[in-house]
């Protein structure tokens, strides 16, 4: 199934699909193409043996914002490599900018927001992994979704909603009104449900909060949070598993802690680098 229009452009996280807490992001290496050892993951997302990263742009050599490593790669540390290869030109509007939320569907397509650049619109760019990386779907925003002011918009993260395959065909997007509040993070109720969009509002936020997604699903333009729970400290992103349980991070503590939605909110520490106190 095609996911269904809904991507949560409340502008937001990432995050990866496989929770393997080990250190692999702290020993990327850098290839022939990325000379430079300045390599900082915003958001990650996973599809067989390959990572997904979307990067930050600090220089130069950061040639492009979408890459992606071999995790069963023998080579110590693993070679970052661009996405799509080769490189396309900078001054090529329809191609990726500057990467932001990544997802990978059922269907092997990754799903990449691209906040844009001064002379290029803000769009949602959608590729085949299983088709020599194809873009299936380029989706420009509209001025009265995303601003296409360089300064004045900052895309985040998305989510995807699989529970029905009309979204290539309508080709549309649109905002929610949630109360003048600024999103930070996202995550989805996992498949079979898909009943709750849960939010962090702002970066670095301690409070979840949640919203219906069927209400996302009929076009409601305005919609009211659910304060669902505090976290111990701030986070900016989250992932939820197929089980239900939501993983976020707690980078003040640099750690990572985890809470089954199906039940109350209950804090549990599952990752946390050696050495420092929480």
């Amino acid at each position: 199934m095609a996911p269904f229009c809904v991507l949560a452009l409340l502008l937001g996280l990432s995050a990866a699909s496989a929770l393997n807490f080990s250190s692999v992001l702290d020993r990327i290496g850098y290839s022939g193409d990325y000379k430079t050892s300045k390599v900082e993951p915003k958001y990650i997302a996973l599809y067989k043996e390959k990572l997904f990263l979307s990067l930050y742009k600090h220089e130069p050599n950061i040639i492009s914002t979408l890459a992606w490593l071999d995790i069963n790669a023998t080579e110590k540390p693993p070679q970052l490599k661009p996405f799509p290869s080769p490189v396309q030109s900078a001054s090529d509007c329809s191609a990726v900018q500057s990467a932001r939320g990544i997802a990978v569907d059922s269907s092997g397509r990754l799903w990449a927001l691209d906040n844009g650049e001064t002379t290029c619109p803000p769009k949602l760019l959608i590729f085949n992994l299983t088709n020599n990386n194809k873009i299936v779907h380029a989706h420009d925003f509209p001025e009265a979704v995303v601003n296409h002011t360089s300064g004045g918009r900052w895309l985040h993260d998305l989510v995807l909603d699989e529970s029905n395959d009309d979204c290539l065909r309508k080709n549309q997007s649109w905002t929610v009104d949630i109360g003048n509040k600024l999103v930070g993070a996202l995550a989805l109720s996992p498949m079979g449900a898909r009943e709750l969009l849960y939010i962090i509002v702002s970066h670095s936020s301690k409070n979840i909060f949640s919203m219906p997604v069927s209400d996302l699903r009929s076009g409601k333009k305005k919609m009211t949070l659910t304060l669902i729970g505090n976290m111990s400290a701030k986070c900016d992103k989250m992932v939820m598993d197929e089980q239900g349980v939501l993983y976020f991070n707690l980078p003040s503590t640099r750690s990572v802690a985890k809470w089954n939605t199906r039940s109350s909110f209950k804090e549990q520490q599952v990752y946390s680098v050696m050495g420092v106190e929480n």
